[in-house]
């Protein structure tokens, strides 16, 4: 939060960004940038990975929002045992206020039985049609462990979201500027 920019490894980063090594952010930082070189990445492509909604910790609910005026696009990463949170629809809310696409994902998804699993992705994506209903985009359930869950679901999302930044960003930000200005103006 002083301006001052340091280099550090790959795996020096948790120390920075997880409650555990840095509680309440004692090390004031404003954020930290991880350089990686991919097709999307490379086409000026930011991913910002936010500490989280509805956590234990306001400070994490407050900095996710602190960027939701600049997003293209989010992606709610939420548990599918248990299903979306009552923090996450109301976070749903304030995505809808920036007009921003919502991709969801449903981790843990091979925790749940395939009755379970249909049934959890059936709700979720009910809870965020009723908040955002132009929201139309399915919920993926993936697994964030290696080797588990369905990988042609790994690569439907990566191609949703490759077709999302290339075809319809640029209408989506056209949309959110618009948006922002009636606010402003409003």
């Amino acid at each position: 939060t002083d301006d001052r920019q340091e280099p550090y490894r790959l795996d020096q980063l948790a120390r920075f960004v997880t409650e555990e090594m840095n509680p309440g952010n004692r090390l004031g930082v404003a954020w930290v940038t991880a350089r990686l070189h991919t097709p999307l990445v490379d086409a000026s492509v930011h991913l910002v990975d936010t500490p989280g909604v509805g956590s234990v910790h306001e400070h994490n609910t407050r900095s996710t929002d602190a960027y939701l005026p600049s997003l293209d696009a989010a992606v709610l990463v939420t548990s599918a045992d248990p299903p979306i949170s009552g923090a996450e629809r109301a976070f749903l809310h304030r995505v809808l206020e920036h007009a921003v696409r919502l991709f969801v994902v449903l981790n843990k998804a091979d925790y749940l039985a395939p009755a379970d699993l249909e049934r959890t992705v059936a709700f979720t994506e009910q809870v965020v049609r009723d908040v955002l209903p132009a929201s139309v985009g399915p919920a993926y359930p993936l697994s964030a462990r290696p080797g588990v869950g369905d990988p042609r679901g790994v690569r439907r999302f990566a191609d949703d979201l490759a077709w999302f930044l290339r075809q319809e960003r640029v209408a989506v930000v056209t949309d959110s500027a618009r948006r922002s200005a009636a606010r402003v103006l409003g």
